[in-house]
């Protein structure tokens, strides 16, 4: 697959430039350069992440959030928050890894924000 490459003029900044593997992410590109929204989901059961998600808040329970694969997936970042009372695993596809661990947890209040490097998934 080719990726898009793209230059955003952003009078503020002077521009944002990338490289973009699909229409998806060029959405999310624009969107940030625009100050628009990002994608929000709240989730209270197990759940694994869409390529179109961005926001996870985890409003109960205790749960496991499962990554998509990292692979073909550069620059994707999601933020997930436990607002709940449990803990929250987080668990990369396979043997995928969040900064050399196969799963990550996130007590209440806590926030990850995680970015794929085309192989595995690390905490920003």
């Amino acid at each position: 697959m080719n990726n898009l490459s793209y230059t955003i003029g952003v009078p503020i900044w002077g521009g944002i430039t990338g490289t973009l593997a699909n229409q998806t992410d060029l959405q999310d590109a624009l969107d940030v350069a625009s100050g628009g929204s990002t994608p929000y989901t709240a989730k209270s059961a197990d759940y694994t992440l869409l390529t179109t998600d961005a926001q996870i808040e985890c409003t109960a329970n205790s749960f496991t959030i499962t990554l998509p694969t990292a692979i073909g997936a550069v620059g994707k970042v999601y933020s997930i928050k436990n607002t709940g009372t449990g803990e929250i695993s987080i668990d990369g596809t396979g043997i995928e890894t969040i900064d050399d661990e196969l799963i990550q947890t996130i007590s209440q209040w806590s926030n990850i924000k995680i970015l794929s490097n085309g192989a595995n998934w690390i905490i920003i």
